[in-house]
């Protein structure tokens, strides 16, 4: 599958191209006028001026052909963008049950949204854990190794102890916390310690209404951390686009 979220946020090629690009992840469905508009305007981008004119451009290209209306790519188009985009196409490996083979009182549904779930997953362990490193690296420059001391308030000190003194009495447990002290502190936590904060961060981020985002995706992370699932575009859309913002945000 083409990641038109991961390729639209480090380039962006020409209007024709990005039609092209929508109506290759549309696949054997094809590409209506109605869902060409509300597949473009998801990601975010610049805005067409004649839907009809492109639209018409797009039926009338060398590289697509028309049925019912709907637009499909050319084998031949196809096989081009697979190799120029390459870079773009996530390749799905099969999904390991390990060696449990299928769970009791679960049907292919319930695998397809484990599957579906263990993705959006590993993106947030990733962002977690990014701005948990990111953090540390600000809260060095800024004061120095002792920052912890520094930044850290009384809830933050007794869960960072209990979650220690959890792992002591527990040693069969992997351990988080040897990895750092923002490893024994929540996502919210992590949140709350940038915003009071805010001055050492002001390189970054100049406005403090940024962080409110990441609360805002609080709620969908316990969701996905508790084993729940969802798998509507609005929410599936809000995690991309924060994660895609904290990358632009924090690159130096």
């Amino acid at each position: 599958m083409l990641n038109l979220n991961l390729l639209f946020g480090e380039s962006l090629p020409k209007a024709s191209e990005r039609l092209k690009l929508i109506c290759f992840v549309a696949g054997s469905e094809g590409l209506s006028f109605t869902n060409l508009k509300e597949t473009y305007n998801r990601f975010h981008l610049p805005q067409i001026k004649n839907w009809s004119r492109d639209f018409s451009n797009l039926k009338a290209n060398k590289e697509t052909f028309v049925k019912d209306e709907c637009v499909f790519l050319t084998p031949s188009a196809k096989k081009r963008i697979e190799t120029e985009y390459q870079a773009y196409i996530e390749v799905e490996d099969d999904f390991d049950l390990g060696d449990f083979g299928n769970f009791n009182n679960l049907n292919a549904l319930d695998i397809d949204a484990a599957r579906n779930m263990s993705k959006i997953y590993c993106q947030l362990h990733l962002f977690e854990n990014s701005v948990r490193k990111f953090m540390e690296k600000v809260f060095v420059e800024t004061i120095g190794s002792d920052w912890w001391d520094k930044v850290a308030n009384a809830s933050n000190r007794q869960k960072h102890d209990r979650r220690l003194e959890n792992e002591k009495s527990k040693k069969w447990l992997p351990s988080r916390i040897e990895r750092g002290p923002l490893y024994s502190l929540d996502w919210i936590d992590l949140v709350k310690m940038m915003s009071r904060q805010e001055e050492k961060f002001e390189s970054y981020f100049s406005d403090i209404n940024f962080f409110h985002r990441f609360t805002d995706l609080y709620g969908l992370r316990n969701v996905i951390a508790h084993n729940g699932y969802f798998d509507d575009e609005e929410s599936l859309l809000r995690i991309q686009l924060c994660i895609k913002d904290w990358i632009k945000q924090t690159s130096v």
